[in-house]
């Protein structure tokens, strides 16, 4: 990613927290950008990969009283201070230090794995290894939820052969399509370039082990 990609989606991450207000990691912003029910998480086992610092997604799962089991992996919780602050607000989560190309679990510990607000922020070598280490956690039928992302790394792993034989030698079904845009009655207005979120290229991936 170019600095000026880079510059942009810092930006607009801010537009999405103003949009999602202020729960761009919650359980209805997730629910929301991959078309799932709460049904859909409830007596599952979840990672959410890239837990944001206050790990709002297990704080909302509790909220709703669903019986979903979350492990919150970030590799900011190393920091103690990072950490403490993210217990602080949310003080029965699981928050697990790691990193998401060397995830620290046993193979097929979960039904879904969500990485949300990651991929756009990591190199493409980084992201296939992730990608692939996500894989190797989620359960056989379980899902690899991954978005929202710029269409650019969709057209990058449809030509990636390796990544592509990967899929195929191990009979990943990989799925992509738009993010969706209306939240409710609102919809996002990207400051930056002048237009609403439906005319920008952002996409989601699904992986189907």
């Amino acid at each position: 990613m170019s600095k000026d990609q880079e510059k942009n989606w810092s930006e607009r991450s801010i537009e999405l927290s103003k949009f999602y207000k202020g729960k761009e990691r919650g359980l209805e912003a997730y629910l929301h950008i991959f078309g799932l029910t709460r049904e859909d998480l409830d007596g599952k086992k979840v990672l959410d990969l890239g837990a944001g610092p206050t790990m709002q997604f297990s704080q909302d799962i509790k909220e709703a009283n669903l019986d979903t089991s979350v492990a919150e992996l970030s590799p900011d919780f190393i920091f103690d201070d990072i950490r403490h602050k993210a217990l602080e607000s949310n003080p029965s989560a699981n928050a697990v230090v790691g990193l998401g190309q060397e995830l620290p679990f046993a193979s097929e510990s979960f039904d879904s794995v969500f990485i949300v607000h990651v991929l756009d922020h990591v190199s493409y070598e980084i992201m296939t290894r992730l990608l692939s280490e996500a894989l190797r956690v989620t359960k056989k039928g379980g899902r690899v939820y991954c978005g929202p992302v710029y269409s650019y790394i969709r057209a990058d792993l449809a030509k990636d052969k390796n990544f592509k034989k990967f899929l195929n030698d191990t009979g990943i079904k990989l799925s992509q399509s738009d993010v969706p845009v209306d939240y409710g009655e609102e919809r996002l207005y990207d400051k930056i370039s002048g237009t609403h979120y439906d005319d920008m290229p952002y996409t989601k991936i699904v992986l189907e082990k």
